[in-house]
């Protein structure tokens, strides 16, 4: 389980990864994708499967939380 201070701390993306990552997609599945693999890197040193990203991390992610109040789709 990962606490919501770990979400904030590890998860939430600054406003310069943010706009990296709105340049770099063409859509909110696609930025919600790479900021899920650009923070999970972060933490963990590689790239997981995004169905091995916690589904909280997800959720949180999708909903804006950590992406600028930018809702995306959940990547399936």
């Amino acid at each position: 389980m990962i606490t919501a201070h770990e979400l904030h701390l590890f998860f939430t993306p600054t406003r310069d990864e943010l706009q990296w990552a709105a340049d770099a997609t063409d859509g909110d599945e696609h930025l919600l994708a790479l900021l899920l693999m650009l923070k999970s890197y972060q933490r963990m040193g590689c790239f997981p499967a995004l169905e091995d990203v916690p589904e909280q991390v997800v959720v949180r992610e999708a909903a804006g939380g950590a992406a600028g109040g930018h809702a995306a789709a959940v990547p399936g």
